[in-house]
């Protein structure tokens, strides 16, 4: 599906349901969530009963976004059986990567809907939405969102520009080019601040974390005339340090 069709095709199975679960890939970080949160919110507006559900919970540094919509682990918020209508898994390229949460969405059988940038994804979904040219999932959602004239709130925009900004590592990685730069201005222009992101992402180390760096680097090797450094982080280093 090309253009529109595609955004009426997901706006279609948007229309046809009351509940949805979001949900991404084990580990879930900036672009997961934030596009969890920022679909959740649409959803939302649209009078639908939402509940994220991931294999696991949000790391520490992520839970800024779940102050507009709380995201859950399997463990703590999975729903009753035949509860789900549709599942919208986001930022996630195959059934295995959702870790717990794939056995469970087999035996609850709803409709799936795969929305990801990833090239490698197996395309597991009735519907699947995949923009492989796309920096995030977090910008395929601002374009649904944009081409349907959706409502775009200033949570759920905080939500969509910290998925972009993670995900291209403050705008240094390859996938961003120029039309991301323009899309970035746009959500900003909507109510985010754009420091308050950054800080969260990229400044909220935990002491344990750099702890956890502190003797990792202690490993620190370079071979290959320094074409090649590397280090190692045993078990034990987390446990001593208490990191995630």
């Amino acid at each position: 599906m090309r253009g529109m069709e595609r955004w009426q095709a997901l706006r279609r199975v948007i229309a046809g349901a009351d509940r949805f679960l979001l949900t991404s890939h084990v580990f879930p970080e900036g672009d997961a969530i934030g596009s969890e949160v920022a679909l959740a919110e649409h959803l939302r507006l649209l009078g639908k009963d939402v509940i994220i559900c991931n294999d696991g919970p949000p790391l520490e540094r992520y839970r800024f976004l779940t102050r507009h919509h709380p995201v859950h682990s399997v463990e703590s918020a999975w729903p009753e059986p035949g509860w789900i209508e549709v599942a919208i898994c986001v930022d996630v390229s195959s059934w295995d990567y959702l870790g717990t949460v794939a056995r469970r969405l087999r035996a609850a059988k709803p409709v799936i809907v795969s929305i990801d940038h990833h090239r490698a994804n197996a395309r597991f979904g009735d519907l699947d939405l995949i923009e492989e040219g796309a920096a995030a999932t977090g910008e395929i959602l601002y374009r649904y969102f944009a081409a349907t004239g959706a409502e775009i709130t200033p949570e759920m925009a905080e939500a969509l520009y910290a998925a972009i900004l993670f995900d291209t590592w403050g705008f240094r990685l390859p996938n961003t080019d120029n039309e991301t730069l323009l899309l970035a201005a746009e959500i900003l222009a909507l109510g985010v601040d754009h420091r308050s992101v950054c800080a969260h992402i990229f400044e909220a180390d935990s002491f344990p974390k750099l702890d956890l760096l502190r003797l990792a680097l202690g490993t620190l090797r370079r071979e290959c005339d320094g074409r090649l450094a590397w280090l190692v982080i045993p078990e034990d280093l987390f446990l001593a340090t208490g990191a995630e």
